[in-house]
């Protein structure tokens, strides 16, 4: 286990007296990033930086995005290197603060959307804002270089984390202008004309060694269940065996008298368990004794019998949920002597993430401020989670990322984050909350159970003429997502959703 000293933001002041160097900071809510200097009018506010480049030469990227093992900490980190002209060798990531408003995605063509890490949009949501970044922190590099030397910026150029005066073949390394470099209040703006060529690439694209696999090879990664600091206590629930269903506890006295149980927590959906070692949560759960409520939806949910229905469903007539339509496919469907059809189903399936859920949380004593050490893939959705469950302010609650085992879409949801904070605010105590094996398969949020009926005719050149896309099962939105087919000129096209509430929980199921 990793004994994790609990950290504290620290004030600019304190910030700048300790490191030695110059941090970019990247402004919020553009399209297109503005670098702006370390200045702050708030002494407490975040230094909230995605270059940092010290006089010994080292250069700190920080990293938004969730690490489960796809890559998106070093992709992220090379994509400013690139544009920035960096040696990659002299390259550290960091994480960055759990701050949308400065890190979130490119979302409605702004950056400033929420930091998740799902659907493949890491590299996408961020590629274009970042290259910017890269390019404007060369610019006042090189900018900073030609003041000092005296010479037209034109004559500079920049490689491996070293500006050379183009004339004289003078050199000066980025850690060394580091040392003298007074980050000017206003600032040389920057376009996509100030971008590589990516036929010059020299990172991006290239085979480059993964920054999280040595310590992943050598043990020293964190991940949340590495997590321990002082006067911790383990949480376990008892959860209901069906989505919906109410816990009545029949012994409580008794397992309140079990060796280290330190308290017992009734939740909407089970019964929360706090002891001194996770050994003793799990014996007490095991002999605990629950009532639970019947009459749920999820009680006579039959996958075979669903099936059933959904055929039904699928042939009739009356139309669900339009997801999209253009043309008249009805009308091509009648008039042709084939029409090409197939069924495609689809039952929940489990997200079988290696690394169980669990989260670690420590209120304080007074309930007003949180801390926690969580590996999610929606770390401000997490953040957010603590602040509501708690009734305090988003800014109340520190929230420390680890490395993920696994997420899948799972880990985009926040429910074994808010369950920790339940069991910690109840003891004011730090709490690591672990879902067993049993637990997550039980009572997860599973890729939903969906017939999907597709119907498609084609001209007498053999080009698809129209196309016709029912589909039928629980999850709603998460079904409709990817249904629109905007690739290919099929002019008659017509997408329905008709959606079933099993009573089951449903998430994201990605791989």
């Amino acid at each position: 286990m990793i004994e994790q000293q609990t950290k504290n933001f620290q004030t600019r002041r304190k910030f700048l007296r300790n490191i030695a160097g110059v941090t970019f900071v990247v402004g919020t809510g553009t399209a297109i990033p503005t670098i702006l200097a370390t200045a702050s009018k708030n002494e407490l506010t975040h230094l909230s930086a995605w270059v940092r480049i010290e006089p010994s030469g080292k250069i700190v990227i920080l990293n938004p995005a969730a690490e489960m093992g796809q890559g998106s900490l070093t992709a992220l980190a090379v994509i400013i290197a690139e544009e920035m002209d960096a040696d990659w060798k002299n390259v550290r990531i960091e994480d960055s603060p759990i701050e949308p408003e400065t890190y979130g995605l490119q979302w409605g063509g702004k950056l400033g959307g929420p930091m998740i890490t799902v659907g493949s949009r890491t590299v996408r949501g961020y590629y274009h804002a970042l290259r910017l970044a890269g390019a404007q922190v060369k610019k006042i590099l090189l900018t900073a270089v030609a003041d000092k030397w005296n010479v037209p910026f034109k004559e500079l150029s920049s490689d491996l984390s070293t500006v050379t005066h183009l004339n004289s073949g003078r050199k000066i390394s980025y850690g060394e202008i580091a040392s003298f470099i007074d980050v000017p209040n206003s600032l040389p703006s920057v376009t996509d004309d100030d971008l590589k060529d990516p036929r010059t690439f020299k990172l991006i694209g290239k085979k480059l060694d993964r920054f999280d696999i040595p310590a992943k090879c050598d043990g020293s990664a964190l991940y949340s269940m590495d997590i321990r600091v002082p006067g911790m206590l383990y949480g376990v629930i008892s959860r209901s065996p069906v989505n919906g269903a109410n816990p009545t506890v029949l012994n409580a006295s008794e397992i309140q008298a079990l060796e280290g149980v330190r308290q017992i927590v009734n939740l909407k959906h089970g019964i929360g368990i706090i002891a001194e070692t996770f050994e003793n949560c799990l014996k007490a759960k095991k002999a605990i004794l629950i009532e639970w409520s019947k009459g749920n939806q999820a009680d006579t949910y039959n996958s075979e019998e669903a099936f059933t229905s959904y055929e039904e469903l699928a042939k009739a007539s009356q139309p669900g949920k339009v997801l999209h339509e253009q043309g008249n496919v009805s009308e091509v469907m009648s008039g042709v002597t084939r029409v090409y059809a197939a069924d495609y189903k689809n039952d929940f399936v489990y997200h079988a993430q290696m690394e169980p859920l669990n989260a670690v949380v420590s209120v304080a004593p007074d309930g007003r401020t949180a801390e926690a050490w969580v590996g999610s893939q929606a770390p401000d959705g997490a953040r957010r989670a603590i602040a509501s469950t708690l009734g305090i302010q988003f800014e109340d609650v520190t929230l420390h990322p680890c490395y993920l085992g696994g997420g899948f879409g799972r880990r985009s949801m926040s429910d074994y984050v808010e369950e920790a904070t339940e069991l910690s605010n109840a003891v004011k105590k730090p709490v690591k909350l672990i879902w067993t094996r049993e637990d997550d398969m039980q009572y997860g949020a599973f890729r939903p159970i969906c017939l999907q009926r597709m119907m498609a005719t084609v001209d007498k050149a053999g080009h698809i003429e129209s196309w016709s896309h029912h589909i039928v099962g629980t999850g709603d939105g998460l079904l409709a997502s990817g249904a629109k087919n905007p690739y290919y000129s099929i002019d008659h096209q017509y997408i329905d959703l008709r959606n079933v509430d099993e009573g089951v929980r449903t998430k994201h199921w990605r791989s």
